[in-house]
């Protein structure tokens, strides 16, 4: 059975991926807004530098539509946008032989 079913709470993936050149030439950037269920996680919280951002750790969970994903893109949930920390991981049902969900490692700075 999937994870769906689990993800009730509502999130904004923000997609992003490379555009066409400005007209200076230099490269730029697009981004798409895709609104997704999910669940998050907290893992851990720490003071990054004497300057004292706060850096969280997170764990996102997403339905299986998500598994297009990249570690450029981000995830915001109540108003937070999260930055993915690396290439999210397609969980892989072998009993039914398809992608599950997704889980994604985030990072928010404060």
């Amino acid at each position: 059975m999937p994870l769906d079913h689990l993800l009730k709470r509502s999130g904004t993936l923000l997609m992003r991926a490379s555009g066409p050149p400005d007209e200076y030439g230099d490269p730029t950037d697009t981004e798409v807004a895709r609104a997704v269920p999910c669940d998050i996680q907290q893992l851990s919280a720490r003071e990054a530098n004497e300057d004292a951002a706060q850096v969280g750790s997170w764990r996102a969970f997403l339905p299986a539509s998500a598994a297009d994903l990249t570690g450029w893109d981000a995830l915001t949930v109540d108003g937070v946008t999260y930055e993915l920390a690396g290439a999210p991981w397609p969980v892989f049902n072998p009993r039914l032989g398809v992608v599950d969900h997704v889980e994604a490692a985030l990072e928010v700075v404060a």
